[in-house]
C-alpha cells in the first residue's frame, strides 16, 4: 500500500511539475486550480480502486482537480476519453495503461495541443510524454522469491 502511494505521488507530482517547469503557465498562475484528466483503461478490482483513491487522495492534497475517466477494458472508449480531455483543455492527462497502436495518435494530439502527459505502463514514442511502467516480471520473481523464503522451501500454495 506504501509503495501505491508512493507510485501515485510521484504520478501526480510529475504531471504537475512537468507542466510547471521554469515558469508557471497561465492555468497555473494567481493561485488557480489545474486541472488534470486521469484516463485510465481498466478500473475494476483492488489495485485500480487503490490507484483510483491515492490519486484523488493527492490531487485534493495538492490543490488540483482530477478529472477520471475510465474505459473499462474499451480500447475505442479510453481513445474517446482522451479526446474528451483534450477538448476540455486540461492542464496535464495521465494516462493509466492502453494500448500503444489506439493511445499513440492522441497521445500525439495531446502533446501538440500543449497537454502536458504522463504515462503509466503505456510505452509511447513521443518524447514530450513522461513514462512510468513497472516490471511485472521481475514484481512476480521478487514475490515469489519472499514466498519461497518464508515457507523454506516447503508448503502449500494455491494459485487463483
Amino acid at each position: 500500500m506504501k509503495a501505491l502511494k508512493l507510485l501515485l505521488s510521484l504520478l501526480a507530482l510529475t504531471a504537475l511539475t512537468s507542466v510547471a517547469a521554469q515558469t508557471v503557465p497561465p492555468a497555473f498562475a494567481g493561485g488557480k486550480q489545474p486541472t488534470v484528466a486521469l484516463v485510465r483503461q481498466l478500473c475494476t478490482g483492488d489495485f485500480f480502486s487503490q490507484w483510483l483513491n491515492g490519486a484523488q487522495t493527492e490531487a485534493k492534497a495538492i490543490g488540483m482537480k482530477l478529472v477520471t475517466y475510465c474505459a473499462n477494458g474499451d480500447d475505442a472508449k479510453m481513445a474517446s476519453d482522451m479526446q474528451i480531455a483534450i477538448t476540455q483543455k486540461v492542464d496535464a492527462i495521465i494516462i493509466d495503461h492502453g494500448r500503444d497502436a489506439t493511445m499513440a495518435p492522441v497521445v500525439d494530439k495531446a502533446t501538440k495541443a500543449g497537454i502536458k502527459v504522463v504515462t503509466f505502463d503505456l510505452t509511447t514514442t513521443d518524447p514530450a510524454v513522461v513514462q512510468i511502467a513497472q516490471n511485472d516480471f521481475l514484481i512476480g520473481l521478487d514475490v515469489t522469491m519472499k514466498m519461497l523464503s518464508d515457507l523454506n522451501g516447503t508448503g502449500e500454495i494455491g494459485l487463483v
